[in-house]
């Protein structure tokens, strides 16, 4: 079965399945937002059954009614604010920590005030995945955080950051074990991804790492080029690609 690709003109079948997850989680929000992306985003956290998953939730996500007033009493997010995370995922080109200027947000919500508009950006500040850089005489911008491709591109993209975390570290241990560079295009290339996916699991995975030991300049489209672990940060790497699938 091919992946349920969402329309990306068609935002609120996207809206209404991030906002099933969280109701069926039942978890009040109280923090970071991605620190329950695994535990609401990724049922089983089993790459074989995402496919499943997928199908499952878009068959149902037509038959929700009232989830804004739902999800009110579970997360602090209104659905402004997730259209335009989901807008903003969707637009982001290569999924790095990155400015989007909130000048292009306006233009496309054109039915929202600024004022409204700006407060939807400080909720998704508040829940850590960007925050709201803002100068005078300038509209600002939100700086995007890895974490808020963890939350956003299950719904935008259909793949998961958090499953593709555990396969690229489990790669990297192996690569770098036998005194080799894990280098990103070859990583990409191998897994059949492009930057755009390969570039946020990598975000997480550097934290892991020395930075001594990971390519610090930005060559576009790749966030980092090429990495290499130690015996001790590979233990690590076992240890997250675990903690991400449970297995």
């Amino acid at each position: 079965m091919a992946d349920i690709q969402p329309p990306k003109s068609n935002w609120t079948d996207m809206i209404r399945t991030m906002l099933e997850k969280f109701i069926e989680a039942d978890i009040p929000f109280y923090g970071s937002l991605a620190t329950y992306a695994g535990r609401i985003f990724i049922p089983n956290a089993i790459e074989s059954q995402t496919r499943a998953w997928q199908n499952d939730i878009s068959s149902r996500v037509n038959e929700l009614d009232n989830t804004v007033e739902q999800l009110s009493h579970a997360v602090r997010l209104s659905q402004l604010a997730i259209e335009i995370g989901c807008y903003v995922c969707g637009e982001s080109q290569e999924g790095i920590v990155e400015p989007f200027e909130v000048e292009k947000i306006i233009t496309r919500f054109r039915g929202y005030s600024e004022a409204e508009i700006y407060e939807a950006c400080g909720e998704l500040e508040n829940a850590e995945v960007c925050f709201l850089s803002q100068f005078a005489n300038s509209n600002g911008s939100l700086v995007l955080n890895a974490d808020f491709f963890f939350v956003f591109d299950p719904y935008v993209n259909s793949w998961h950051p958090s499953l593709d975390v555990a396969r690229l570290a489990r790669r990297v241990v192996e690569i770098t074990a036998t005194e080799q560079v894990a280098v990103s295009p070859k990583l990409a290339e191998e897994f059949g991804w492009g930057p755009r996916r390969i570039n946020p699991p990598l975000q997480m995975i550097v934290k892991y790492i020395s930075d001594s030991r990971v390519h610090q300049g930005y060559t576009p489209p790749w966030v980092h080029m090429y990495v290499y672990a130690t015996p001790g940060e590979r233990a690590a790497l076992r240890e997250l690609a675990h903690n991400m699938v449970g297995q």
